[in-house]
């Protein structure tokens, strides 16, 4: 792909839409007072436009659940970025596997993580900070244990604030793969390098960034 402006606006602008997403499976709407999430058509939450806090609307699914539909979206709107990826400790190096469901993400995760020396840092979700690039490390477990901590609060219709960084834990990020299921051939895994805008744009697809949209996957 070919992408070049000498102004970024223009950059940005040129950039191809996102894939679009399944319909009728997670449905964000912007509303006044927020962005309104449906599953199936069902009203389940409202996210406040600062993203701090989240309300629920409705529904019957599991409470801790929506509020890990809810959070890596809150941080986005934050300015404090998660990607959807596995990321584990090789020696000092942090490496992220980043991709959507059916990636194969979990696979590779499982395969490296039985190896000496490798150590399991998050299986979905990465929260980044900082530069140069940087990422929680236990950025993920953070996350769980806000949603665990506040489901009751959610589940009676109480405001939940937001869930907090977990700062002490920024480590560099050495690496992030970017998985194409298509491109799946055996056990072997190859990597190759990508032009700065290709990367830019995949860090997009899988940044939860959606909000401005009518929809995500």
């Amino acid at each position: 792909m070919e992408l070049w402006s000498p102004d970024p606006d223009d950059a940005i602008r040129m950039l191809p839409p996102p894939p679009s997403p399944e319909p009728g499976v997670l449905d964000w709407e912007r509303r006044a007072e927020g962005f309104l999430l449906r599953e199936r058509g069902k009203e389940i939450l409202l996210i406040d436009p600062s993203g701090r806090f989240v309300t629920r609307r409705g529904g019957s699914g599991s409470p801790e659940l929506c509020l890990k539909w809810a959070a890596p979206h809150m941080r986005m709107l934050r300015n404090r970025p998660v990607i959807h990826a596995a990321s584990l400790r090789i020696g000092r190096d942090l490496v992220a596997f980043c991709g959507g469901t059916g990636s194969g993400k979990s696979s590779i995760h499982r395969s490296f993580r039985e190896a000496a020396g490798i150590v399991k840092c998050s299986e979905d979700l990465l929260p980044l900070g900082g530069e140069p690039l940087m990422a929680e490390e236990a950025g993920e477990e953070a996350i769980r244990r806000w949603a665990r901590e506040n489901a009751a609060r959610f589940e009676r219709g109480d405001r939940v604030d937001g869930p907090e960084e977990a700062g002490p834990t920024l480590q560099p990020l050495a690496c992030v793969y970017f998985l194409d299921p298509a491109r799946r051939t055996g056990r072997t895994i190859s990597a190759e390098p990508l032009e700065p805008i290709d990367a830019f744009i995949l860090h997009l697809r899988n940044s939860f960034a959606e909000l401005g949209r009518g929809s995500c996957g």
